[in-house]
């Protein structure tokens, strides 16, 4: 505030001020706040505003008066403290509106305070702040600041320059919004909760025939070898057998002579090796069946084919169905 405001009104004389209810101060308490006050605008004339600020405020304490309240205000304004100043100056605009319509003697108060408001104002930016569905958990941060929640939604004087305006809300992520301010200028700034998410779906069921299609190469390799091993039947079995009938032949020329057990150990190799190559010929060809439908689903990866292959058996029967 310059200088010359300032001493506009320092010839302002402290009024003695009423209680409530028209009940007026003790005089010894008006003569103890006078005396402090007059000490406050010797030092205010003296540019001494920290010493003055003291003095005031113990003027008002003892007796508060609106005049006291304004040179309080004017103290902060000189020393840089505009936030301060600002604050003080409303306080001092709404007592003395309200003491004006039963004690006049205020007015001049009342009309200087406003506009050394103004002025202080055009040095600040004011902000003020909506907070929309706010939980009652919720917390508003303006800068380093916390704003109770009764001032939500009522102006604040801030410094120019930018500065963080958060809402905390127990159970959910803070939200900031960053605020460019002027000096002189009035922002309205509007923040709400962060929007909670639902739970997330549960993962669809894996594939049952996701779970089969991993398995097919060992299965391929079992019958595989259950197809060699009748194979090796057939061919030992086989080969006695040839050996058998070859022995019957020398032996028993036209099926005449031949004895019993030479016979039956033709039949017996005989029966073997048809039942090798049964159990040979299956393995093999599920077991080639199988890793054919291994190949064309992709080896059971995930990405499979989208028209898998599938194994078909059935009695009498093996074989594969799908679309390729």
């Amino acid at each position: 505030m310059a200088v010359s405001a300032a001493c506009a009104l320092s010839t302002l004389s402290y009024v003695e001020p009423s209680f409530a209810q028209g009940k007026p101060p003790p005089a010894a308490a008006v003569q103890v706040a006078t005396a402090q006050f007059k000490e406050g605008q010797a030092l205010f004339q003296k540019k001494n505003f920290a010493a003055a600020l003291e003095k005031f405020n113990l003027s008002y304490q003892t007796v508060p008066s609106p005049n006291s309240g304004l040179y309080i205000a004017r103290c902060h304004a000189e020393m840089g403290h505009n936030k301060e100043a600002y604050l003080q100056y409303k306080r001092v605009v709404a007592e003395a509106e309200a003491r004006v319509p039963t004690e006049p003697k205020y007015a001049p108060t009342l009309e200087t305070a406003k506009t050394e408001l103004q002025t202080t104002a055009g040095k600040l930016a004011i902000v003020t702040v909506q907070v929309n569905n706010a939980a009652p958990n919720a917390t508003l941060r303006i800068g380093t600041t916390t704003i109770p929640q009764d001032q939500w939604g009522q102006p604040v004087p801030l410094d120019p320059g930018s500065i963080d305006v958060v809402l905390d809300t127990v159970g959910s992520a803070p939200v900031t919004q960053r605020v460019d301010l002027r000096a002189g200028e009035q922002k309205t700034v509007s923040i709400g909760p962060a929007a909670t998410t639902g739970p997330l779906p549960p993962p669809p069921p894996p594939r049952k025939e996701s779970e089969t299609e991993l398995e097919l190469l060992p299965v391929s390799l079992a019958f595989a070898g259950v197809g060699v091993v009748g194979m090796g039947m057939f061919a030992v079995a086989g080969g006695m057998s040839l050996g058998t009938f070859s022995e019957a032949e020398d032996n028993c020329p036209n099926g005449a002579g031949c004895t019993n057990d030479l016979i039956d150990r033709g039949e017996r190799e005989q029966l073997i090796a048809n039942i090798g190559v049964i159990i040979g010929g299956v393995g093999l060809a599920v077991g080639t069946t199988v890793f054919i439908i291994d190949v064309a689903n992709g080896g059971g990866s995930s990405d499979e084919a989208k028209n898998p292959v599938n194994l078909a058996i059935g009695p009498g029967y093996v074989g594969v169905n799908g679309a390729f």
